[in-house]
This record gives structure tokens, C-alpha cells and sequence, in this order.
């Protein structure tokens, strides 16, 4: 197994992983919030409040968002 992806899962056993990106934030916990039992990463709030409405990276992130709050 690729020692990188090891790497990976082996933090996300004890560290959230954001539900939109499936990276394990830099600083654990304190790196993003969580929102209705999902943990969403201070890269991507960024990438969503940054995001231009109307676009296709848009439309992405809103699907995203949706299967979260349900």
C-alpha cells in the first residue's frame, strides 16, 4: 500500500475529515466546525464563501452541502 494513503487513513482514525474535500485538516479539529454531524475544513468555508454563484464549482458545493444538512 502507497505509505502517503497509509499516512492519511491512519489520521483520519482520530482526526476529522472534512466531508467536502475528504483531507484531514492541519490543525485537527480546530481547523474547520462541524455541521449537522459533518465536519467541513477552513479551506473549504473559504472555497464555498468565495465560490461565484451560478457556476459550475457552485453547483457542486451546493450539492455537497445538501446531502450534509440531510
Amino acid at each position: 500500500m502507497n505509505t502517503i494513503l497509509a499516512e492519511k487513513r491512519a489520521r483520519a482514525l482520530l482526526l476529522p475529515v472534512c466531508a467536502i474535500c475528504g483531507e484531514v485538516p492541519e490543525h485537527g479539529i480546530s481547523g474547520g466546525y462541524m455541521l449537522n454531524k459533518s465536519f467541513i475544513c477552513n479551506k473549504c468555508e473559504q472555497r464555498i464563501i468565495n465560490t461565484e454563484i451560478g457556476t459550475s464549482q457552485y453547483q457542486e458545493i451546493l450539492q455537497l452541502i445538501k446531502k450534509i444538512i440531510r
